[in-house]
């Protein structure tokens, strides 16, 4: 772990390094403009969203469209064209979760591989809220509702039955943001007295709540664990500033994974291969962002690589990668917002002789990539929401 906070600590100067060649075997492929992706499994398939009427891809919406691909990225199909949906999550059987707003209820649902979709219920028979799924078919939720303003997260059996509750840290709080295929659940929770939230991870099938720390400041979450144990999330260190961290499984260490020479990065994913995925901005609201991925004990700046900056795309926010190192996200392409679908190289000489090549805001900044607001009714009132959100309008 040393060696990677001494080659994270190797970073140049941002006008000795503008950017740096990409091996032969990176690719990039844009999929659509006007189209915000939100995941990707291992099978390559991605579901996305379309936030404006009309004809995208040779499918119509005649309202606000949720898709989802064949494998690879490959052909188009609508899930959903209706507003009040919001998926969240798909796994390896594309099966997707997420929730429908039925007169400011949120009721989440789970897909089968046809589309038909299942209630999901909170342990008290009530309707939850967000969800997240695993390749076992276990999904983590949360439950709240005006009687019961403090959410509290859940984790059911296979295929959304039999819930039970994950509880908090001691505090009235607690949030999901990711589950493995074992059934552990990372998320965000207050403490005893309510003044600090903090990242959590519980054991196999939820059980326990665990406390993993911050940087040294009163905020950390977690917001994705892969199937060793490895959790990564954001976490506010003891200048205030937001950093990307690494917990590994074998001592539970935080680790602080900087930010390529700025001042607030957040973690994303993070595959079985151990290989992470996050963003770099100047602040909590900032309109620019640059992405990173650290693998090989690299933290490789993606926007400043070759493949990007010749083919036009700028303001990149990466949203998720895969176990073969698959990455979608969404960008500024031709003056229009796009998203895109990145294959990273497994060749080891490019991660032997890369530098990191440091944050740099442009003197102009475009204007943010606009996405739907999935989690803001959430966490309104929770002082969390400038954290959990990725973008806003």
């Amino acid at each position: 772990m040393k060696t990677k906070l001494i080659k994270i600590a190797a970073i140049l100067t941002a006008s000795s390094l503008p950017h740096i060649s990409a091996a032969a075997d990176w690719s990039i492929q844009g999929l659509g403009e006007n189209r915000y992706v939100m995941d990707i499994n291992n099978n390559g398939q991605i579901f996305s969203y379309y936030g404006r009427y009309g004809s995208y891809d040779g499918y119509t919406c005649s309202s606000w469209c949720s898709v989802v691909t064949g494998n690879d990225g490959v052909g188009l199909v609508a899930i959903s064209d209706s507003f009040s949906d919001r998926f969240t999550s798909i796994n390896d059987r594309g099966q997707i979760v997420g929730y429908t707003n039925v007169n400011s209820v949120y009721k989440p649902f789970i897909t089968d591989a046809t589309g038909i979709r299942t209630s999901i219920i909170a342990p008290d028979g009530s309707i939850p809220g967000k969800a997240i799924i695993n390749n076992s078919g276990q999904v983590a939720s949360l439950y709240y509702d005006n009687v019961h303003p403090n959410p509290i997260a859940f984790i059911s059996n296979i295929d959304g039955t039999n819930p039970k509750y994950i509880g908090t840290l001691g505090g009235t709080y607690s949030d999901v943001t990711g589950i493995n295929d074992s059934g552990q659940v990372v998320g965000v929770s207050t403490t005893p007295t309510n003044e600090q939230s903090h990242a959590f991870y519980t054991g196999p099938n939820g059980a326990g709540i665990f406390d993993l720390g911050t940087l040294g400041g009163a905020f950390s979450t977690a917001t994705a664990i892969n199937n060793n144990g490895d959790i990564v999330g954001s976490s506010k260190t003891s200048d205030n500033n937001l950093h990307a961290f690494f917990v590994d499984h074998t001592n539970n260490n935080m680790i602080d994974l900087g930010a390529m020479g700025g001042n607030y990065s957040e973690a994303i994913g993070i595959n079985n291969r151990g290989d992470i995925i996050g963003t770099v901005s100047t602040g909590e609201f900032a309109e620019y962002h640059e992405s990173f991925l650290y693998t090989h004990g690299e933290m490789v700046n993606l926007s400043k690589l070759d493949i990007f900056l010749n083919d036009g795309w700028s303001n990149l926010f990466v949203r998720g990668i895969n176990d073969h190192g698959q990455i979608v996200g969404t960008g500024e392409h031709s003056n229009t917002y796009q998203s895109f679908l990145l294959t990273m190289t497994d060749d080891p000489n490019f991660y032997a002789n890369y530098v990191t090549v440091p944050f740099s805001e442009p003197a102009i900044v475009p204007p943010p990539v606009p996405e739907p607001q999935t989690y803001a009714m959430l966490l309104a009132g929770l002082g969390l929401v400038g954290f959990m959100a990725r973008r806003r309008k």
